[in-house]
């Protein structure tokens, strides 16, 4: 599998680094440094990134023009190149380098190294100048007759599992340039590797480690809470003592009026007529076509014969012998409705399969005309009766919103079904002068007086769901969005409504974010999950993957409480219902529990 190549940026870190590194398919892996790369900034960040290459099982390449930058790779046990070109010749060449030795070490068996760009004795190698350290010794012209000179000889790398290159085996790259040390340019030095040193520990202690931890709290269930709540038209204010909130008795007019669709048709039908004429060439004997004897266009269009014809044998004339056929007609009706039955002259040309077309034969001499087909809107009866029942409902819907709208009662407050009394409707027009109408469209309307007990149902759940934060125990919170009110259909005695109410809901242990954090600093990863779990569910995630224990520093450590898990579904799965919310609508007009809406049958005038 080829290697995957990746090239950083300048201001590439080394998360940046093991992510691609991670990301990369399968195989070896070759890491392109630029100069001045970030990551060049320390040796611990090429050790980082030998040990990901080490868990994930990827052959790792460091190539960067930088000699330095290969140098602190190198250290760290990784194959190093000057460029890609390099790597790849290398590869297409099947063959792995080996460690390099260093200027003045030979290899066993070989003569003393030479530098690789050295082309023939006295010549120095491209690119190194006489006397650069650090580029070797120069390369001075042998003498006649004398062996070129040898540079000293430098110890050998120890061997590792990847090729480390030292400093000073690796190829200078760019533009030569001699070195001129004096005592300024030392402490220039040291000073910029003491920086270089504060930023990489800088970065170190900024980036490694961290943690993140996520707590998801249990929940516990609450309840059910049961309580009876009474809504009195004779009380202007809520009273908690006997549980008791205020209602208002309703007495509005309503009235709703709709354009209707006519669903019926009037329709005419009339079948085309005509004549055909059959010809017979039969000279042996008279033929008789029935009635109903169907023909037709070349079209498709059929007609049928109106009554049977018998056509005599043909004759034959002497002495040309020519045969000339017998005739008769015969008249014919389509056998569908409608103008295309309507057809010209000679349009009827074809016979049942069993008269042969070779001696028979059949034509209109005429064009068949009278086909009509036309279609009329009509209100029917049952257009009426859907209207009415349509109206009814309407009816209802106008008196729900006329008690929402804040002009006519209290804002909140809401209908109780059981209370409300819609009195008779009347049609605004007479249904038996609409039906049969041939219309389109026709209009109709239903007046009625309503009254009804409305109540708002504010304190009611807040009655109950106060009632149920009360009954926890010290140290917990009630789940926001986990209480469930339910409240049965109101029993009206009188003027006066009761509602039974029950209240559940879930719970979870109160939870000091910043406490937690604090008391698990430092600690092992197991240790600080001892401590979290009595909240909840606990995961705890550390980088680098190593890593065996929480930071010290608060600002490494993160933790997020997610949403708990319901203890107790909504039933059929469904998701809790929001605090103060009221499953059933017994506080909502409901239609169909109507029962003083009596039907209005068509014809009536009530």
């Amino acid at each position: 599998m080829a290697a995957q190549v990746i090239y950083l940026d300048v201001d590439d870190e080394i998360t940046s680094a093991v992510t691609r590194i991670r990301q990369a398919p399968a195989g070896g892996v070759v890491i392109v440094v630029p100069y001045g790369s970030r990551l060049a900034s320390s040796r611990i960040n090429f050790r980082l990134l030998a040990r990901e290459a080490a868990v994930l099982q990827r052959d790792l390449t460091i190539v960067t023009p930088d000699a330095g930058t290969r140098a602190l790779a190198g250290s760290a046990g990784l194959v190093t190149h000057a460029t890609v070109l390099e790597w790849e010749q290398l590869t297409a060449a099947g063959s792995v380098p080996e460690p390099r030795p260093g200027p003045g070490t030979p290899g066993p068996g070989a003569a003393p190294p030479m530098d690789a760009a050295a082309t023939a004795p006295g010549l120095r190698p491209r690119g190194v100048r006489s006397g650069d350290p650090a580029r070797g010794p120069s390369q001075v012209p042998p003498q006649d007759g004398a062996p070129p000179p040898m540079p000293p000889a430098r110890p050998t790398p120890p061997e590792t599992s990847r090729i480390a290159f030292s400093a000073a085996s690796v190829p200078v790259v760019g533009p030569p340039r001699r070195l001129a040390f004096n005592r300024t340019r030392a402490i220039v030095a040291v000073v910029v590797l003491a920086l270089i040193a504060a930023v990489a520990g800088y970065a170190a202690t900024a980036i490694l480690p961290s943690a993140e931890i996520t707590i998801a709290p249990s929940a516990e269930a609450v309840g059910p809470l049961s309580l009876t709540v009474t809504a009195d038209p004779s009380i202007t204010i809520a009273d908690p003592a006997r549980s008791a909130v205020p209602a208002v008795r309703l007495s509005l007019p309503i009235s709703v009026s709709a354009t209707f669709q006519a669903t019926g048709k009037l329709v005419t039908d009339v079948k085309a007529t005509g004549s055909v004429r059959i010809d017979s060439y039969n000279t042996g004997s008279a033929t008789t076509i029935p009635a109903g004897t169907l023909v037709k266009t070349s079209d498709g269009i059929d007609f049928l014969t109106n009554a049977a014809v018998t056509v005599d044998k043909a004759t034959i004339v002497n002495p040309t012998k020519t045969v000339v056929p017998a005739s008769a007609s015969v008249g014919v009706t389509a056998s569908a409705s409608g103008a295309q039955a309507n057809v010209a002259i000679a349009a009827i040309r074809i016979l049942p399969a069993k008269y042969d077309s070779q001696i028979y034969n059949v034509t209109n001499p005429a064009p068949t005309a009278g086909g009509v087909h036309t279609e009329s809107p009509q209100v029917q009866k049952s257009d009426v009766d859907a209207a009415l029942a349509t109206l009814r409902t309407r009816l209802t819907e106008a008196y729900a919103a006329k008690l929402a709208d804040p002009a006519s009662i209290s804002a909140g407050t809401k209908l109780v079904a059981q209370t409300q009394k819609l009195g008779e409707a009347t049609p605004t027009t007479d249904p038996n002068t609409v039906v049969n109408q041939t219309v389109a469209t026709f209009d109709l309307g239903l007046g009625a007086t309503a009254t009804a007990i409305a109540v708002n149902p504010g304190p009611v759940t807040g009655l109950a769901e106060s009632r149920l934060a009360a009954s926890l125990p010290a140290g917990y919170d009630l789940v926001a969005t986990s209480t469930r009110i339910t409240v049965d259909p109101p029993a009206a005695i009188g003027e006066a409504v009761t509602f039974a109410v029950r209240a559940r809901g879930e719970r979870v242990r109160e939870i000091d974010v910043e406490a937690l954090r604090r008391q698990v600093l430092g600690k092992s990863i197991a240790a600080a999950r001892t401590v979290l779990e009595p909240f909840g569910d606990v995961r705890i995630t550390v980088w680098p993957d190593w890593v065996t224990s929480i930071p010290g520093s608060l600002a490494k450590v993160r933790l997020t409480v997610t949403q708990p898990a319901s203890a107790s579904p909504a039933p059929g799965g469904g998701s809790p219902a929001p605090s103060g919310s009221i499953p059933v609508a017994s506080l909502a007009i409901q239609p169909s529990r109507s029962p003083s809406v009596a039907p209005v049958p068509s014809g009536s005038q009530k």
